[in-house]
């Protein structure tokens, strides 16, 4: 007991400082006094922003599990969004909350597909509209023969394409089409934008030109990436809406 209370009691005193050859020293043992930062210890991750608005807004409220100074949510992309708070005072760094990131289907842009799997991608990748079932009528139409003799001028191809039971006719590809694929989160709509839609003859032997046995269509992107902005900013409402009155700020 006697040693603790000396250790105490010169422990009162004023550090006192000393250089010695350049070096500086103290006569006091130094104990680090900063505060803990509590942080979640794995990121909460799930796949639609009505999930990732429930879980924040559950959080926030939360009797002092978090003790949050400001809440953001960033737009990465059109198909991952995350939620984290402000730079803390203590050690200056982000608290990240919770993500969600999209299930979408795979599309190739730019890859040759086969009629029946390009009628397929058409039916299950991408929103219904008119210029899709014209798609979906060309294709379902369009016989392997008649490629050969299509007109190609760079920007627009013609092909024939059967007319009822034995009638035939020209049919010009329509370009750029305006389609929208299922690619950002299901609560939104998707965005339309142009692509650039082309046929060929598939051979089993290219050196052979008369072996043709199928017809590939592609379909190539065509507005450098402006749907992605639109993306972000129909993202963007969505969750303002979602979040409004709770303080939430929303960065896209």
């Amino acid at each position: 007991m006697i040693k603790e209370a000396l250790q105490f009691i010169v422990g009162l005193n004023k550090a006192e400082i000393f250089d010695i050859n350049g070096e500086k020293y103290t006569d006091k043992k130094l104990t680090n006094i900063t505060p803990v930062v509590r942080r979640p210890t794995s990121l909460v991750n799930m796949d639609t922003l009505t999930s990732f608005v429930d879980y924040i807004k559950s959080v926030v409220t939360r009797d002092n599990l978090y003790q949050f100074n400001k809440l953001y949510v960033h737009i990465e992309s059109p198909s991952k969004v995350i939620a984290f708070e402000t730079d803390n005072q203590i050690d200056k760094a982000k608290t990240y909350i919770c993500s969600a990131n999209a299930t979408l289907p795979s599309i190739d842009y730019g890859r040759y597909y086969s009629s029946e799997a390009f009628n397929i991608l058409l039916q299950s990748r991408f929103c219904q509209t008119p210029q899709t079932k014209q798609l979906l009528s060309i294709v379902g139409n369009v016989k392997a023969t008649d490629v050969q003799s299509k007109s190609d001028n760079g920007i627009t191809q013609t092909v024939h394409t059967n007319k009822g039971v034995i009638l035939q006719q020209d049919t010009v590809l329509p370009n750029p089409v305006e389609l929208a694929p299922f690619r950002t989160f299901i609560e939104v709509n998707q965005v339309v934008s142009p692509f650039i839609f082309r046929a060929r003859t598939a051979k089993e032997d290219r050196s052979d030109s008369s072996k043709v046995t199928d017809i590939e269509f592609a379909l190539f992107e065509a507005d450098g990436g402006a749907w992605e902005i639109e993306a972000k900013q129909r993202i963007k409402e969505y969750l303002e809406i979602s979040f409004k009155d709770t303080g939430v700020v929303i960065l896209a």
